[in-house]
């Protein structure tokens, strides 16, 4: 895959030890989501809380040496659905899977027109994009434990294989994303295949 590379990355987590926080298990919050651009608009399917630095450096020790000074930050994030878009800041992200519910990442190809339907400014760092011009190219289903790591400045989305799909266990996925500020090429080059 040209987008995506499956790599081994391990590092211990203690933070995730014992009670797994849990943002929201409720797919239809945004409904009622007020935030500075009003009632119902926010970062539709994603949940995040920053890494504190200190637990950041037990990440960087488990990079190699050449790209530890290249993160900008980590979440600990919960994600549902989220429509294409790019990153506008960090060039990929290194995403180690904790639980995961047979959601599919898919990478697009296409003419990017910016799309503010679910947000109204995109001040938060990321561009999302028209679905009409784009065309899906290559993806990936995570499992359990898995690392990855997405080339953000290509159109990407989250979402379930089958769109119909609607899923008993309402809880999302969770995921470690490490934010670097290396391009995809430079980042993936360190981890062999």
């Amino acid at each position: 895959m040209k987008h995506c590379k499956k790599i081994k990355f391990d590092f211990d987590m203690p933070w995730l030890q014992g009670t797994t926080p849990v943002f929201d298990k409720r797919f239809d919050r945004i409904v009622n989501k007020t935030s500075k651009h009003g009632n119902g608009i926010g970062e539709l399917g994603v949940s995040r809380i920053y890494i504190p630095k200190m637990f950041i450096k037990l990440i960087k020790q488990a990079l190699p040496e050449q790209l530890q000074d290249k993160i900008l930050g980590a979440s600990f994030s919960e994600i549902s659905s989220i429509s294409p878009h790019v990153h506008l800041i960090e060039k990929c992200v290194i995403n180690v899977y904790i639980k995961v519910n047979g959601e599919t990442t898919y990478f697009w190809d296409g003419e990017q027109i910016r799309d503010d339907t679910l947000t109204s400014d995109n001040g938060n760092g990321y561009l999302a994009l028209q679905m009409d011009k784009l065309t899906k190219t290559e993806s990936f289903t995570a499992l359990d434990g898995d690392a990855w790591i997405l080339n953000t400045q290509i159109p990407h989305s989250v979402s379930f294989e089958d769109m119909n799909y609607i899923t008993t266990d309402t809880t999302k996925r969770l995921v470690v994303q490490v934010f670097m500020s290396a391009t995809f090429e430079e980042v993936s080059s360190y981890f062999i295949d």
